[in-house]
């Protein structure tokens, strides 16, 4: 995999940081049994780009955790805010490699609500309408 090749060779520290730092970032092995974000990361990229061809699905879904990369080390493996707060470096690397607005803004959403999928279900109508 792109990713996995760049992180060995040292590249992926230089040209997409953001992702480079998920790595080593510990989560719950209740929702990440693989526990590394940086793993989890590119599990999930392998898998979005095995169910779609899309590159707007599969550019969110790489973007998805990046606000863990942001936690303190201190408060591992939870990442509460972690959705919000990966926005805005969603937002930096989408200016940063000239990525498309369409693309940027469903990064955006996911790296924001992707957390609310498990509880879907369970979300007042008022909540979905705000996100959809």
């Amino acid at each position: 995999m792109f990713f996995q090749v760049l992180r060995d060779c040292g590249a992926l520290r230089v040209l997409f940081p953001e992702i480079d730092a998920l790595f080593g970032v510990p989560a719950p092995a209740k929702w990440h049994p693989e526990i590394d974000t940086g793993i989890h990361t590119l599990m999930t990229l392998s898998m979005a780009a095995m169910l779609s061809p899309q590159v707007d699905v599969r550019f969110a879904t790489l973007c998805h955790d990046l606000g863990k990369g942001l936690t303190p080390p201190e408060l591992w493996p939870r990442h509460h805010g972690h959705g919000p707060a990966g926005v805005k470096l969603v937002e930096q690397l989408c200016q940063r490699l000239r990525v498309p607005n369409e693309i940027r803004d469903l990064a955006r959403l996911v790296a924001e609500f992707h957390d609310l999928i498990h509880t879907f279900p369970m979300l007042n109508p008022k909540t979905i309408v705000q996100i959809v």
